[in-house]
């Protein structure tokens, strides 16, 4: 539907609702549609949303950077087929496996992962994937990188600052009007984590005074 615009959606139906140009189920967690027809080069999924289903921006002819949520743990099959005006991806540090997501997208030039541990590659890029696409990785990261069978593939690794890259690894349960609980918002985690003192919720700081659901990362030092 490449001249769709827009979702309109009845009131009484509560399991559905449009932002901007985008159709999301699930109470808001998951992005079922997109509308190509605004002609979009820039889309930012909303934080909260943890399934980008199968096929949404397929055939986009104009999309050129899209910027995944943390709250997203897996990249599907299919999310960008064919959408040949693609240049940029940025992948939270909180997504952990990445399937067949980028086929025909052969514009590609740069992939940003936000996280120094390599996520579950189970997608086999053509030969002009690995030697066109430069694959940026957290400052410290590349040894990881060249070491996983997958990755290393890529001709072009390169090491860069990555914007608030630990802030993609926590979770916030607000506890009072000033306290805040941390918890881990994946496993995907090694060495050594710096969990801040205080953090700004919504234009709001409060103060961290409770940690938990770290036992499960097994790398954490």
């Amino acid at each position: 539907c490449d001249n769709l615009k827009t979702f309109t959606v009845e009131e009484h139906n509560q399991g559905v609702k449009v932002v901007g140009p985008a159709l999301f189920t699930g109470g808001g967690e998951t992005l079922d549609a997109f509308a190509r027809g605004q002609q979009l080069e820039y889309y930012e999924i909303p934080e909260g949303v943890t399934v980008v289903s199968p096929y949404v921006f397929e055939g986009d002819q104009h999309l050129k950077t899209v910027k995944l949520p943390n709250s997203s743990h897996v990249l599907r099959s299919e999310v960008f087929k064919d959408c040949s005006a693609l240049k940029e991806i940025t992948i939270p540090g909180t997504t952990s496996q990445i399937f067949n997501a980028f086929t025909g997208c052969t514009a590609i030039e740069s992939l940003f992962i936000k996280s120094s541990t390599p996520p579950d590659l189970c997608e086999t890029f053509d030969d002009s994937f690995y030697s066109n696409v430069t694959l940026y990785v957290p400052i410290g990261g590349k040894d990881e990188y060249m070491q996983d069978d997958n990755w290393n593939r890529f001709e072009h690794i390169e090491e860069i600052e990555m914007e608030d890259e630990q802030q993609d690894l926590f979770n916030y349960r607000i506890l009072s009007e000033t306290e805040v609980c941390v918890s881990a918002a994946t496993q995907n985690i090694k060495g050594v984590l710096k969990i801040p003192e205080t953090v700004e919720i919504d234009g709001k700081t409060y103060t961290v005074t409770t940690v938990e659901g770290f036992n499960c990362c097994e790398r954490l030092k």
